[in-house]
């Protein structure tokens, strides 16, 4: 039997995906002028904050594999601020305290989406895992 780390890999990569996101433009504002002015997390300090804190929780999460448990409530953590942040998003988008020009959404929330489906990987990697080495008790 032999026990794979593929959630060590997920989280990794949505790790990478939140850290990236911080830098990305989320919306572009349309402003009758020529000049468009894109909005990134950096100019929104407590989205940047959620954000970070995000990536560096999927970070912490790839070095409790001992505890599991423990692994799978810090991914869950993490996943439900992914969550939080999209409905900021679309909160923003929506018009609730954004500017009157319109916003068109930019390619930065993918990057969100494919972080909460690593997340979602890891945790089924977990668990598969975790039936594993049930099995493996069982034997013995």
């Amino acid at each position: 039997m032999v026990i794979q780390r593929w959630q060590s890999v997920w989280l990794l990569c949505a790790a990478l995906l939140m850290a990236i996101f911080c830098f990305t433009p989320v919306f572009l504002i349309e402003a009758p002028t020529p000049e468009h002015q894109f909005i990134t997390p950096c100019e929104m300090p407590i989205f940047l904050i959620v954000n970070i804190l995000t990536a560096l929780l999927l970070l912490v999460a790839i070095f409790l594999y001992r505890n599991t448990a423990r692994q799978k409530s810090v991914i869950v953590i993490a996943a439900f601020l992914i969550v939080a942040c999209n409905i900021a998003e679309w909160c923003m988008y929506l018009g609730w305290g954004t500017v009157a020009e319109p916003l068109r959404w930019q390619g930065g929330v993918f990057l969100q989406l494919g972080a909460l489906l690593f997340s979602i990987l890891a945790l089924r990697c977990i668990r598969h895992d975790e039936k594993l080495l049930r099995a493996a008790d069982r034997l013995r």
